[in-house]
């Protein structure tokens, strides 16, 4: 699906501590995104906890533009391991993309509290 006009941007997931506590000191090894149209660039982003609304400090970040195939899912392996405390995790990407491309996975809901945040660069806040 294609919605609104588009934009640069940083999309995430927030993962609570209610479901990261399950796998506390193990390993995330691999994220898996669907993706649009082929992008200018892609950066995979994880972000420490932070707020129910708002992602905590970065703390990995990984170039992926050169491993994409659009229009579908794409599982990308971490370069580096990030290991799993039990506290929330906020996991996503940014994205740089031309004015005609649509490359951010959308669906038709219902909208799921801890996903689909946008960060809104005009207001330096997710929404």
């Amino acid at each position: 699906m294609k919605f609104g006009e588009n934009a640069n941007a940083i999309v995430a997931a927030r993962f609570p501590d209610t479901l990261t506590s399950l796998y506390s000191g193990y390993n995330l090894l691999q994220i898996e995104i669907y993706i649009g149209d082929l992008p200018v660039s892609l950066i995979l982003k994880v972000f420490d906890e932070g707020t129910d609304t708002s992602a905590g400090s970065l703390i990995y970040s990984q170039d992926v533009s050169n491993l994409i195939v659009p229009d579908s899912y794409n599982t990308f392996d971490l370069n580096l391991p990030i290991l799993i405390t039990g506290n929330d995790i906020w996991i996503g990407y940014e994205v740089t993309m031309t004015a005609t491309q649509f490359v951010i996975g959308v669906d038709n809901g219902p909208v799921h509290p801890d996903g689909d945040w946008l960060f809104d660069l005009s207001n330096l806040s997710y929404g």
